[in-house]
């Protein structure tokens, strides 16, 4: 597709823009845009740019022969009353601007990326261990906005990292405002909590030593020892 075509100084130039597929092992699809820059007759062409489109919204598609997870689930678990207090399209609205609007693969949907982040970070779990679990266990698919009962991995754990790294330190900071909203609007932290930060530093590391009983005992022969050497030395002379 010819974006522009102009004629300067007798030299013409022309530019287009192609979408390219994609093939990266047995996955091939769109989102490689390739940008053609032809003057006078030669053709430059710009490296491939991988593209990704905003993830769409989860909808809800009923099967006949499984039982929705809301069926067999207990609904007063811990994790099923956070998933109905927290605000999910906040992400969608304010994580929305790093993608694009028409160009590329679909994104994974944004409620798995920052369910598998909380549950993460929950549970003390590395990229590859919340991504393990989330296969056994039912409550951590509701929380995700699972219908059914998955028995496949939902992601590549590779993409855990691919994900801070397009939200950035400021996608961060918004899971965890929320995390903080959530509760206030739980009743579960009150205002003045929040008015002073208080920092315990009395499990950090430092360097100083431990009065355990042999250093103590070592440290009083250091001083008895010189002591009575001297004492034995002037009762001789």
């Amino acid at each position: 597709m010819a974006l522009k075509v102009g004629n300067i100084s007798g030299l013409t130039w022309r530019i287009s823009v192609a979408l390219k597929p994609f093939q990266v092992g047995n996955i091939s699809g769109p989102g490689h845009l390739v940008l053609t820059y032809e003057i006078a007759g030669n053709r430059f062409t710009s490296p491939q740019i991988r593209c990704t489109m905003k993830p769409k919204k989860q909808r809800s598609h009923p099967q006949l022969f499984q039982s929705r997870l809301d069926q067999i689930i207990d609904l007063k678990h811990s994790l099923c009353r956070l998933a109905k207090a927290i605000d999910w399209d906040r992400f969608d609205e304010e994580l929305g601007g790093h993608y694009v609007d028409m160009v590329g693969a679909p994104g994974k949907p944004t409620r798995l990326m920052v369910g598998l982040h909380y549950l993460k970070y929950a549970f003390d779990e590395s990229d590859e261990g919340v991504v393990e679990r989330f296969v056994d266990n039912p409550y951590w698919q509701f929380f995700c906005w699972l219908e059914y009962f998955q028995h496949t991995f939902p992601i590549d754990p590779s993409s855990m990292t691919r994900w801070r790294k397009r939200v950035g330190p400021e996608g961060v900071e918004t899971l965890l405002a929320e995390l903080i909203d959530t509760t206030r609007r739980a009743g579960m932290l009150s205002e003045s909590s929040l008015k002073r930060v208080v920092v315990d530093t009395t499990v950090q590391e430092k360097a100083i030593a431990f009065p355990t009983d042999a250093r103590l005992y070592e440290k009083m022969r250091r001083t008895l020892v010189p002591f009575q050497l001297s004492l034995l030395a002037f009762s001789v002379s």
